[in-house]
């Protein structure tokens, strides 16, 4: 039924792993929606000895890059957490990956890291109702995806607050544009020219 989990999170995708077939003969794979749900999915099917390939934008090592100061996701985003699981729950996004995407980009000057993660759902002040996201920067110069699943690169910043509106400023409180979102907030981070930063952003509850 359900494939491993990642950390405290549940990934509902089925997974069949099967021996003993038979080269040449011919399987079916019957899929059908819990209790009734219905909607499209997708089957990936490799051999026993290989890795299941990478999915850009949901895997650590194959993270999107961030190319306008402004991104847009549309509805209803990423789902589920890609290939693997990337995230210890040792860090302050304490559940592990879910409902994730990985974001990379390096400095190009000395300065300040800052973002707003803002929900396509926020219907603006003074609201502060909306999908809940979390976030955590790692700095990765001389770090690895690896060391983040290893629980070995501490991030930079990480929010894991049940606000939806969330991210880095320079007082580490919410920006006046977003009242009320001061618990999600983090204090700038300082970068150098060359710094390579990857960002998992992740919609908690995956709606």
């Amino acid at each position: 039924d359900d494939a491993p989990l990642c950390g405290a999170t549940s990934d509902y995708s089925s997974y069949l792993s099967l021996t003993g077939l038979t080269a040449g003969a011919t399987y079916y794979i019957r899929v059908d929606g819990y209790s009734n749900l219905v909607g499209s999915f997708g089957i990936i099917a490799i051999d026993g000895s290989a890795s299941f390939p990478s999915v850009p934008g949901q895997d650590c090592g194959f993270s999107n890059p961030v190319c306008n100061s402004t991104m847009s996701v549309s509805n209803p985003g990423y789902q589920g957490i890609g290939t693997g699981c990337d995230l210890p729950t040792s860090y302050c996004l304490s559940s592990g990956e879910r409902g994730s995407v990985w974001y990379g980009f390096t400095t190009n000057a000395a300065g300040n890291i800052n973002f707003d993660i803002v929900p396509n759902d926020w219907p603006g002040a003074p609201s502060t109702t909306s999908t809940d996201y979390d976030f955590s920067l790692f700095k990765m110069t001389t770090s690895s995806c690896a060391a983040i699943l290893a629980g070995t690169n501490t991030p930079a910043a990480c929010n894991y607050s049940s606000l939806g509106v969330t991210g880095v400023s320079p007082t580490g409180n919410a920006p006046a544009a977003y009242p009320g979102y001061n618990g999600s907030y983090e204090p700038q981070v300082a970068c150098a020219a060359g710094d390579s930063w990857i960002i998992v952003i992740q919609n908690y509850s995956n709606s």
